[in-house]
């Protein structure tokens, strides 16, 4: 389940996938004038997902983030470092201002259908290749100092906590080092910078401490849990 407010989204991944979903023909398409314009796509996007059909869910927010001609394609190329939009249309203009957290509730949108679907691999390659994870617990200060300010930092501890898809142990340190990482960014902080807010560290300790919960490692779950923040 999500939250179209992507501050304070969180996501909550359901195994084993659920069953195939029923026939969709009947559902609009974008081609529709109606879904011109990126509100009334977003809002198709929603009811989509608020139906479970994630199976077209998955397919429309391929064509959105991967199609060429797709006005949201520009800014998966800035993440990936491929196709990315000239100098002469860099993405803090007022065109690509407008799209960013349509593109990102689009990708946390992605994500959740892959997952919906039990496309696990593909899941997790495409948090990869947009740049959400950092590479290793030894890049996450420079990680965070990289990242874009228009992607909320809601979608790298998602990708985090998609990891445990793969292995428990691997979640639980990409979690535990972005903790870290968050820490040492407010630490060092200068005046008037900006910084994802303090909030989000008892997010993660939430999702640090579901992970040792699942792999019945309750006192370590307790002991994230009663950290002071």
């Amino acid at each position: 389940l999500m939250s179209t407010d992507l501050e304070s989204m969180t996501m909550k991944v359901t195994l084993p996938p659920l069953p195939s979903n029923p026939p969709d023909s009947h559902l609009p398409s974008f081609d529709d004038a109606a879904s011109s314009t990126s509100a009334a796509v977003l809002s198709h996007l929603r009811r989509l997902a608020r139906g479970r059909r994630w199976r077209t869910v998955a397919e429309r927010t391929s064509d959105l983030l991967f199609g060429a001609t797709s006005s949201y394609h520009p800014l998966l190329g800035l993440l990936t470092g491929r196709d990315a939009p000239s100098a002469s249309a860099p993405p803090d203009t007022d065109g690509y201002r407008g799209l960013r957290a349509e593109f990102a509730e689009i990708l946390l949108l992605r994500l959740t259908a892959l997952v919906q679907l039990g496309r696990y691999s593909e899941c997790l390659s495409e948090c990869g290749t947009a740049g959400l994870l950092p590479p290793g617990p030894g890049d996450v200060d420079l990680f965070l100092s990289r990242r874009p300010a228009w992607i909320p930092l809601g979608l790298t501890v998602v990708a985090c906590e998609l990891t445990g898809l793969r292995d428990a142990r691997e979640c639980a340190d990409a979690l535990g080092a972005l903790r870290g990482g968050l820490e040492r960014l407010h630490q060092r902080r200068d005046p008037g910078e900006h910084v994802p807010p303090r909030r989000w560290i008892g997010r993660i300790d939430e999702a640090l401490a579901n992970v040792h919960a699942r792999a019945g490692k309750h006192r370590l779950a307790l002991g994230v849990l009663q950290v002071k923040r």
